[in-house]
């Protein structure tokens, strides 16, 4: 082997410099005597791949990960010494252009500790929902009458188990619906649960007629009484189901023949905002979607709403319980048949999610 030493290697003018190595063989490069030996790739990589080590000096060409896009996207404000981030698509779970299973109610939707290493790094979750369509199993539902979406959103820790708190007896939630759809000045209601963990909510008809505060958290949207039981409706046309599941790679998006949701689609469209407080969140969500109460009645309808801690003795702060002792790592979205003796034959049959979250 052959040593040159010198401080600089320059090319003639006007001609480039370039270092080649014999066939078969490496270009390396190391800076100083205790330094790092790199060795250069030996082909070029696709458009747009970045150059990443192995931690051994091999350096080498591969595409862009989504961590990497997700990290270039901060905005360094005028705050001297403050970087802040926007919110980050951590995931996105799209049953328009893939079927569902058939029965899903319930999505969990985690932010990997790569991404945030603990909760406390996570100061919201942003859940977007897109044409959201309810239905049942071929062959099974309501023929009758209309079976609409209660939809609920369970605070998670980083194993995935729900952070509900399961000592206090005392805390209370306040829940704040709006809605209206074309042809109506509007509707509202307010609500509030009591017990603590043992609250059950009754929002549904059928067995089991409620659910645990503890099992399903926040409650979100949906209902048979007041508010629209066609919120997420799946409804009945001449005695026939409206709704039902594609098999196989028959899905709502390359489907052509023998659709059964044309029409009266609930089409549920919309955001969930939630700070992710130590003590319990605070919620707000509002969207559209598609109002169908029978055979005839098919109009557009807005809906917002609010759920946050509410003190015990009413509007003051002392009092009061908290429904969390920690921060939440993800989100647990379930949703539910109005009616649940159809709870194992209905599920979502065509939408989209996506979780965003802001990370500190």
């Amino acid at each position: 082997m052959t040593t040159v030493k010198t401080d600089k290697v320059e090319s003639p003018k006007s001609a480039d410099l370039t270092l080649q190595s014999s066939t078969g063989k490496k270009v390396k490069f190391k800076a100083g005597e205790s330094g790092t030996e790199f060795t250069l790739p030996s082909s070029d990589g696709s458009n747009g791949d970045k150059l990443q080590t192995d931690g051994s000096g091999n350096l080498t060409f591969a595409p862009v990960d989504e961590q990497i896009f997700q990290n270039a996207l901060k905005n360094t404000v005028t705050t001297p010494g403050t970087t802040y981030y926007g919110p980050r698509l951590i995931k996105v779970w799209d049953y328009i252009a893939t079927t569902p299973t058939a029965g899903l109610k319930s999505i969990e939707m985690m932010v990997p500790t790569s991404m945030a290493s603990s909760g406390v790094k996570i100061t919201k979750f942003m859940i977007k929902m897109y044409d959201l369509t309810f239905g049942y199993t071929t062959g099974n539902g309501q023929t009758s009458d209309s079976n609409g979406c209660v939809m609920f959103a369970l605070p998670l820790n980083s194993s995935g188990s729900g952070m509900m708190n399961e000592s206090s007896t005392a805390y209370q939630l306040q829940n704040n619906l709006m809605w209206q759809h074309s042809g109506t000045s509007g509707s509202n209601r307010q609500s509030t649960t009591s017990g603590g963990k043992n609250y059950n909510y009754s929002y549904f008809t059928g067995s089991p007629s409620t659910k645990n505060i503890v099992d399903v958290g926040y409650y979100i949207a949906g209902e048979q009484a007041s508010y629209p039981q066609y919120w997420g409706n799946v409804g009945s046309s001449g005695g026939n189901n409206i709704f039902q599941w594609y098999s196989g790679t028959d899905n709502p998006h390359t489907k052509s023949a023998g659709v059964q949701m044309y029409a009266y689609k609930s089409g549920i469209t919309g955001d969930i905002e939630i700070l992710n407080r130590k003590t319990g969140w605070n919620i707000r969500h509002w969207g559209r979607y598609n109002y169908y109460s029978t055979t005839t009645e098919y109009k557009p309808a807005t809906w917002e709403g609010t759920v946050n801690t509410y003190p015990n003795g009413g509007q003051s702060t002392s009092n009061v319980e908290m429904p969390m002792t920690d921060h939440a790592q993800g989100v647990k979205i379930q949703m539910f048949p109005y009616n649940m003796n159809y709870h194992d034959t209905w599920g979502l049959v065509e939408g989209r999610f996506e979780l965003y979250a802001f990370i500190t």
